[in-house]
């Protein structure tokens, strides 16, 4: 997960910067799992990752997500795991999905995105995960949209803020902002051995007007039907990354490892993927999703002024809207309190070895 640029978002309390972040923002409820460990500094880091994503993303949705440390045990390898993140998951037909992505294109990029959808549908059902889902448009209620544990193996560190981050420690907020983009749809289904498809894979191509379905197969990442590569994929399939993900190494938060001492955050690639799934950007109107990346380029110093600014932060809860197809009701504000981990899909870390660098990786089970 390499990044072309370092933010420092800073530690803040629930909520988001109420005089600098959009008007209208995604918001989190985080929530402590029942039987883990969870201290003030590693609950701050969390928060500090869900409001960075708050102030990319524009949608009345309110995200709630499961936190804690602890023991994990080993990978069948003897290395520590050091995370894992589970997912609520459902599907809907794919020509649901294309009408509600229509309705909710905001932009010419989303428009261009749509418009190159593939016309047979390369899965009777897509995959959304159920924030994602809520934010094109669906009804997916849910007491949790998905859980994020980290270890608490002494052996393992990690930097609660950046400032502590040293070559011996990982970031926490940088992985806690990554883990928090899979929940929001960062995924592909490649590795799952079937032919289910999510909404990221339909901008997944081999070549132009060759879809790249394919676990293995190199891809690239496009919203003009293979026209124009936007960054490449990971592969997925035996022995390699995890497909939902950026090729190593490319630069963008979704990148599948990092190193330790890697400060990571959110990049303007990392949201145009995600607006073309369905959620809504906090840029003004693009003409193409090359632009859109420019402008996604002025949040990222937005959000660097914003780092600079924490001491004068004003925190407020914001209220939810409801979108089309959802019941309107007051979200919580963020907070940290105590819930019982459900069964979810599960994604692992582990300890791996690329390049001889010592990394985070992360690898995604399949996607039902």
């Amino acid at each position: 997960m390499t990044t072309r640029a370092f933010v420092y978002a800073g530690i803040m309390a629930c909520g988001v910067w109420a005089h600098l972040a959009p008007a209208q923002a995604v918001s989190f409820d985080l929530t402590a799992i029942a039987g883990d460990t969870l201290s003030a500094e590693q609950s701050a880091a969390f928060v500090t990752a869900a409001a960075a994503w708050s102030l990319a993303l524009i949608d009345p949705v309110t995200v709630r997500i499961d936190i804690g440390f602890r023991d994990l045990g080993t990978t069948t390898g003897g290395a520590a795991v050091l995370g894992a993140t589970g997912a609520a998951f459902g599907t809907v037909p794919y020509g649901n999905l294309v009408t509600g992505l229509t309705a909710d294109a905001t932009n010419a990029a989303d428009r261009m995105a749509v418009a190159h959808l593939p016309a047979t549908a390369p899965s009777d059902r897509i995959t959304l995960t159920f924030a994602q889902a809520r934010a094109v448009g669906f009804a997916a209620a849910t007491a949790s949209d998905g859980s994020i544990e980290f270890t608490s193996n002494s052996k393992i560190a990690f930097a609660a803020t950046r400032p502590e981050l040293t070559s011996s420690n990982y970031d926490l907020i940088g992985v806690a902002e990554h883990e928090i983009g899979h929940l929001l749809g960062f995924q592909s289904a490649l590795d799952s051995g079937t032919t289910s498809r999510t909404a990221l894979d339909l901008f997944r191509y081999a070549d132009l007007g060759t879809p790249g379905f394919t676990a293995g197969q190199a891809a690239y990442f496009s919203t003009d039907g293979g026209a124009t590569s936007l960054g490449g994929f990971s592969v997925g399939g035996s022995g390699q990354y995890q497909a939902g993900h950026w090729l190593l190494g490319t630069g963008g938060l979704m990148d599948p490892a990092v190193a330790m001492g890697m400060a990571t955050n959110i990049t303007g690639r990392d949201v145009l993927a995600l607006d073309v799934v369905g959620w809504d950007v906090a840029v003004a109107e693009p003409a193409s999703g090359s632009v859109l990346l420019a402008g996604l380029g002025v949040l990222g110093l937005w959000r660097m002024r914003l780092g600079q600014r924490t001491s004068q932060a004003m925190i407020a809860p914001r209220a939810e809207k409801a979108p089309r197809m959802m019941t309107a009701r007051a979200a919580p504000p963020c907070r940290v309190g105590p819930r019982t981990l459900r069964s979810m899909l599960s994604l692992d870390l582990g300890v791996g070895m690329v390049g001889g660098l010592r990394e985070l990786r992360d690898d995604m089970g399949p996607v039902a």
